[in-house]
């Protein structure tokens, strides 16, 4: 019996998992109890699963994925050689958030909060669109402000509104950006390893730098002369405890830490960094977001602001946009998804939270009429999220390419186009 499960739209998406052949299934039939959840396989029409030689005499073939022995299997429409209109490749990329400085440049290395006394400055933060799936897509901007003296300096300037900053920031229970103050000082040898808390002023046991720093002086996190490390002032020393005039603004982390004395920031350029954050993402009726933002200064005169010092990107093939691909996917083959209520009605799926995918797509000609459109053939699209081995790129296991038995689904596939059709193979591309 042919195994034809019906394409209700025109989008298909294989989430397959991490996971390794453990035995050959090649010639036998795929079925719940066979395949592992995840675990992704071409077949004939009647559930046969190919290798590299077979499916060249197959007469249509299909694209099957086990979801567990008490799920029915995922399953593509039949097509042939004659039916592929496109066959993609597509490496997975990171997320990568956007970064802006007023100031000073950690990057460029250029740059300066330009100094004007009795200066009342105002520091604008607005942001393009929803900053997660929680906030209002009508978010007010962050404004601070903070007004010179008459003998005004670059450290007192960036302190001042870094501290108004810091303070507006603090009352978002999911902050939106990262913000740090940077500067082009380089540290001194005296260092220690530490623990640094988010959200805390102390740092403990810095029996090096709390012997030799004084109140004044300035911590660099990270490395003694790297400009893009952020850095924090002291406010305190009681024994071997420092005491910060801000809280740590970074996730907690054990690292070293270097002293940087008062006359090298003074004599140095400072900045104030602003870097997006990662927002939780819950699969519901709204898509993947990334914190954009646009810098403003008021009455900053030549003080420089670069609002994409690093550009936002949403990346490809991360656990986000797989999930809510996968999503569409379900809605397209008329699949049960509520996402109007709380918590929404999910199926199951692969896609981990942890994990990276490299997507190959391909476009199908589906060959069956649509009676209102009176078209012969519909335009239909099937991928596959092929989960990197380890989260290494370019590196599967053998549910996807090399397998010994000839069987996993990227060869299998790239043996049929590269022998029937004039596409090449793709696995080079993910």
């Amino acid at each position: 019996m042919n195994a034809q499960p019906q394409i209700n739209q025109n989008y298909k998406l294989f989430v397959g998992a991490d996971i390794a052949r453990t035995a050959s299934l090649v010639g036998t039939a795929a079925s719940p109890s066979t395949l592992a959840s995840g675990e992704i396989v071409i077949t004939d029409p009647g559930n046969i699963i190919l290798d590299t030689t077979s499916v060249l005499t197959a007469p249509a073939i299909k694209i099957v994925m086990g979801r567990g022995a008490t799920e029915q299997l995922w399953q593509s429409q039949l097509f042939t050689a004659a039916d592929l209109a496109a066959y993609v490749g597509k490496p997975y990329s990171t997320k990568v958030q956007q970064v802006g400085y007023y100031g000073y440049n950690a990057v460029t290395n250029a740059g300066s909060f330009d100094v004007i006394n009795d200066n009342y400055y105002t520091v604008v933060i607005s942001f393009y669109e929803l900053l997660s799936q929680e906030a209002s897509a009508l978010m007010n901007p962050i404004v601070v402000d903070y007004l010179s003296t008459a003998t005004a300096t670059q450290e007192a300037i960036v302190s001042g509104l870094y501290h108004q900053l810091v303070l507006q920031l603090g009352y978002w229970s999911k902050k939106p950006i990262l913000a740090e103050v940077v500067s082009a000082a380089a540290g001194t040898a005296t260092t220690d390893t530490v623990t640094m808390t988010r959200g805390s002023k102390t740092v403990l046991t810095a029996t090096t730098i709390s012997a030799a720093a004084s109140v004044g002086d300035w911590i660099r996190i990270g490395s003694q002369s790297t400009d893009t490390d952020e850095v924090y002032k002291i406010a305190a020393i009681s024994g071997t405890t420092l005491t910060l005039t801000e809280p740590f603004q970074s996730d907690t982390t054990s690292v070293a830490v270097y002293r940087v004395t008062a006359a090298a920031i003074a004599a140095a350029d400072l900045g104030i960094r602003i870097t997006g954050l990662n927002q939780a993402f819950v699969l519901d009726s709204r898509p993947a977001g990334l914190v954009t933002f646009q810098l403003g200064l008021t009455n900053g005169g030549s003080t420089p602001i670069e609002n994409k010092a690093v550009s936002p990107f949403m990346g490809f093939g991360t656990y986000e946009l797989v999930r809510t691909d996968e999503a569409a996917s379900w809605r397209d083959q008329g699949m049960l998804y509520t996402y109007t209520e709380f918590p929404p009605t999910t199926l199951p799926t692969n896609a981990s939270s942890t994990q990276n995918y490299s997507i190959l797509n391909l476009g199908i000609k589906t060959p069956t009429a649509d009676s209102q459109l009176g078209m012969g053939k519909l335009p239909a699209n099937l991928e596959i999220a092929c989960a990197l081995d380890g989260n290494v790129a370019n590196t599967f296991d053998t549910n996807y390419t090399g397998a010994l038995d000839g069987s996993s689904c990227v060869d299998v596939l790239d043996a049929y186009v590269s022998n029937l059709t004039s596409f090449t193979p793709q696995e080079p591309n993910l």
